[in-house]
């Protein structure tokens, strides 16, 4: 009915205009059938799954563990240069609507992110990087949500990528490396506090993080604070002494999860 709709608008407006809206309309098809389709195959992989494992709770453990390793496989699988980019930058866009689905596809495909492979993501990094289809705000999204990927769960790598991105990057247009570095600097200070701290010290005596600048060297020193709470206390609270800034701000900064994540 509703491409129906669509045709006989070519009675109110120019074909031309009649034709594009009825051509998007059924792409738009195409995309639901293809994500359905999905949903459906992943469906039947689970049933046999459990045709496999059987009942009872230690069947029920199986189970689990299966699916959660073919997802995974599935996910690893993943070819970042065949991804549209381009529809994944409207899903972090500031005007979908809370709980909208845009946010709920968002927040799933940030699952999948945070479960890739260091190649996949820095693959991915670089396709949006130099894809030309995408503007300089999608690029600034897109890149936040994979960097932060990335430093949640390989700092190393993260901060290496983030540290060339701070030589080209520079007043306001740095502002976008607040968190993936905040948040990299946190998971590696859980591990390894002298690691993170030696890493921030040299950023800061390079001047590519300021007190006063972008990125916020006291927004990014509260992240490693929290992540140096976990593993050193005695060297987090050393290190809160000597910070020369306003100390009180800097502690506001210290989200309380941060040292119990």
């Amino acid at each position: 009915m509703a491409f129906l709709r669509l045709l006989k608008a070519g009675h109110y407006l120019p074909p031309l205009a009649a034709l594009v809206l009825a051509v998007g309309w059924q792409l738009r098809q195409r995309q639901a059938v293809a994500d359905m389709e999905r949903e459906i195959e992943e469906a039947r992989q689970q049933v046999a799954i459990l045709k496999q494992t059987g009942e009872g709770p230690e069947a029920q453990t199986r189970t689990r563990e299966m699916i959660e390793q073919a997802t995974l496989k599935k996910i690893h699988a993943t070819d970042p240069a065949k991804l549209d980019w381009k529809r994944f930058a409207m899903m972090f866009d500031d005007k979908f609507e809370p709980g909208g689905p845009n946010e709920v596809d968002g927040n799933r495909l940030m699952t999948q992110f945070v479960l890739w492979t260091p190649g996949q993501l820095t693959t991915a990094l670089d396709q949006i990087d130099k894809s030309p289809d995408l503007s300089a705000q999608e690029k600034s999204r897109l890149l936040t949500q994979l960097e932060s990927a990335l430093a949640a769960r390989f700092p190393e790598a993260a901060l290496k990528r983030l540290d060339a991105r701070l030589e080209v990057l520079e007043g306001f247009q740095a502002v976008s490396l607040n968190y993936p570095i905040q948040k990299a600097l946190e998971s590696m200070a859980r591990k390894d506090p002298t690691a993170a701290a030696a890493w921030l010290d040299r950023e800061i005596a390079d001047g590519k993080i300021k007190e006063d600048g972008h990125p916020s060297r006291q927004y990014i020193e509260a992240g490693m604070l929290g992540g140096m709470l976990e593993n050193d206390p005695a060297a987090a609270f050393e290190r809160l002494a000597a910070y020369p800034g306003d100390k009180k701000s800097l502690l506001s900064y210290i989200r309380p999860s941060a040292a119990s994540a």
